[in-house]
């Protein structure tokens, strides 16, 4: 080797050195910390950060660069703060700066209330009670009852405009109204934010079809569940809503934060196939997280077409892009114990499929709680 050749690599290694030695000064990138030492003073960093602005509620856990945030904000400013102050804790991110590169929010926002509108429904009559938000509102529910039970409508229902969600509240209402349409008796309850649909039907495959496609019409903030009975299985002479037991937090919960993960996104495929487009990947990522992490016995990944083919070929495609979904969450960690995989088929458009946008929107997958005795 000449001697030019050996001054060269040696500038070049004593630059490379310094340059480390600077930017690495945050962090000793380079050899000074390991890897679980700089992600234990990003953890350090973003705890302190929370808690000296008194974010108590939030619970952050660091993952090389990258923060996954937890809890029940009391506001969704609190919740944005809460990102703000966990990405800048530790200077302003980057292989080179240190610092937290993303963050996922997965905090939910503390309801207040009970803010609580019910409506029962047997031998085909409905009655409606609990809070509404005004008198447009009760006469539109009242209204639209009167629609789908005919044999009549008994209003209880108390306008307190009060602690009202905000949000579609009234579309959320009538979806409950639609959704016991299909049902021989049962309960709907809006509670806040959370839409739960229970009772009992003739044919309950039929029913849960309704239902699903009905409560996929809910828009942010609101979530729903369902769960159907036969009609003759009838335990002691308890409702379904007895029988069944309520819905619960941790179901509410892990619904919440599979939308906000998924929230604006979709999961991609290569066209005309159940492949995955490298682009999906980041998204199921954050999906497998949220499911490994929910405390929930029943998960769904629901796979629907834009029903241009024909029933056959739509029902197919729909299960086998489920299928593939379910197979990546399962390599990722989830328990292959807690979540199934359905293909829909076009049963169940969002958008009118006239048009490539809404046949592109009709064309997705959705990630669902189920809860626990739905199916038993």
């Amino acid at each position: 080797m000449s001697r030019g050749l050996k001054w060269g690599i040696g500038i070049a290694v004593f630059i490379v050195l310094g340059l480390v030695g600077i930017q690495g000064s945050g962090l000793n990138i380079g050899g000074m910390n390991t890897a679980p030492q700089i992600q234990a003073k990003l953890q350090e960093a973003a705890d302190n950060a929370l808690k000296a602005s008194g974010h108590e509620w939030a619970q952050v856990k660091i993952d090389g660069q990258r923060a996954t945030i937890e809890g029940k904000a009391p506001t969704e400013e609190a919740r944005s703060e809460a990102e703000q102050l966990v990405l800048g804790a530790y200077g302003i991110g980057g292989t080179w700066n240190g610092g937290v590169t993303r963050v996922l929010n997965l905090a939910i926002v503390e309801t207040e209330g009970p803010y609580l509108w019910r409506v029962s429904i047997e031998d085909n009559a409905a009655v409606l009670s609990g809070m509404v938000p005004s008198e447009v509102a009760r006469n539109e529910l009242v209204r639209a009852a009167k629609r789908y039970f005919p044999e009549g409508v008994a209003d209880q229902q108390e306008i307190n405009a009060e602690g009202a969600p905000s949000g579609n509240w009234l579309g959320a209402a009538q979806i409950a109204l639609d959704g016991l349409s299909v049902l021989d008796s049962g309960e709907a309850h809006l509670n806040e934010m959370v839409l739960n649909v229970s009772g009992r039907a003739l044919n309950v495959a039929e029913a849960e079809r309704h239902l699903a496609s009905a409560i996929a019409g809910l828009t942010d903030p609101f979530v729903g569940f369902y769960k159907v009975r036969p009609v003759e299985d009838i335990t002691n002479g308890l409702t379904a809503l007895d029988a069944d037991g309520p819905i619960t937090e941790a179901e509410v919960e892990c619904q919440d934060r599979l939308n906000q993960a998924v929230a604006g996104r979709s999961v991609v495929f290569h066209a005309g196939t159940a492949d995955l487009a490298v682009a999906s990947f980041e998204l199921l990522n954050e999906v497998a997280a949220v499911m490994i992490s929910c405390p929930v016995q029943r998960l769904e990944v629901a796979g629907h077409m834009d029903g241009l083919a024909d029933e056959a070929e739509n029902e197919k495609i729909s299960q086998d892009r489920a299928d593939a979904v379910v197979a990546y969450l399962l390599e990722k960690g989830v328990n292959s114990d807690k979540v199934t995989a359905t293909g829909y088929g076009s049963l169940y458009p969002i958008a009118e499929s006239e048009t490539p946008a809404g046949r592109a929107l009709n064309r997705r997958i959705e990630f669902r709680v189920k809860h626990s005795v739905q199916d038993e």
